[in-house]
């Protein structure tokens, strides 16, 4: 014994290892050798099929190394620049708008089309807000500005609160199915919850899918309550917790 370990049990340890190294390198020539005849048989069987295979591991580090730089490609130049190119894409798409009811139509208001109307009601709306952003870098303005801009991005936290809340309420006054306004039901239990928890603007006999009606009085009309229909209970109970919790 010499430096706490033993000279014999060294030697027996360094024997295990080689021996099992040994038995690893038997066992690899086995199967390389059984992998040999194996690519042997099946090219005599299925010459077409070993062709392929051939191609795939010749060709696999090049297509991962070329996947890998499209992929990259895509993060750079559309993800991480999507507002760059929906910014110059909307640029572009206002510019040529304008030109073309300018100098060819000569109908700047864009009467009869409304799709056009509100692509270029969004266009100079992002004009503006761009101009409002660009007078940040003067003097007189932008030190004032920058806590208000700062202050909003603050309430992102907030903002996904209010929209969560409002997508429960508008998806339960839905299931109540008291309103089927145009274009359809859900836009039109959506804009009802946004008044009555954001502007608190409401009517309990819009939410319960009725109007007053109108009788004549004395030679005048005058609106008495409509009669209460199934879900006035629930619907009562609804705007009570939209008031409550959003408004």
């Amino acid at each position: 014994v010499m430096f706490g370990f033993s000279v014999k049990g060294l030697a027996e340890e360094l024997a295990q290892t080689i021996d099992s190294a040994y038995q690893l390198l038997l066992e690899g020539s086995e199967w390389l050798h059984n992998s040999k005849a194996q690519c042997k048989k099946l090219k005599d069987k299925a010459p077409g099929t070993m062709l392929l295979l051939n191609r795939l591991i010749h060709w696999f580090p090049w297509s991962c190394s070329l996947l890998t730089g499209v992929l990259c490609l895509i993060k750079v130049v559309v993800w991480e620049n999507t507002w760059d190119w929906t910014r110059i894409l909307l640029d572009g798409v206002g510019l040529r708008m304008l030109y073309y009811r300018t100098f060819e139509s000569g109908d700047v208001t864009l009467n009869d089309h409304p799709v056009d109307r509100t692509i270029f009601a969004v266009w100079v709306m992002w004009r503006w807000l761009q101009l409002l952003d660009c007078l940040r870098g003067m003097y007189a303005f932008g030190p004032s500005v920058l806590p208000i801009l700062e202050a909003i991005k603050r309430v992102s936290n907030f903002i996904i609160v209010l929209v969560f809340m409002l997508l429960a309420f508008t998806n339960a006054y839905y299931v109540f199915n008291v309103r089927d306004d145009p274009p359809h039901p859900w836009v039109a239990a959506a804009f009802m919850i946004l008044r009555l928890g954001v502007f608190v603007d409401f009517d309990l006999f819009e939410l319960e899918g009725t109007d007053p009606i109108m009788r004549p009085i004395k030679e005048n009309l005058h609106p008495q309550d409509p009669t209460p229909t199934d879900m006035w209970y629930s619907v009562r109970a609804l705007f009570g917790l939209v008031a409550f919790f959003v408004g």
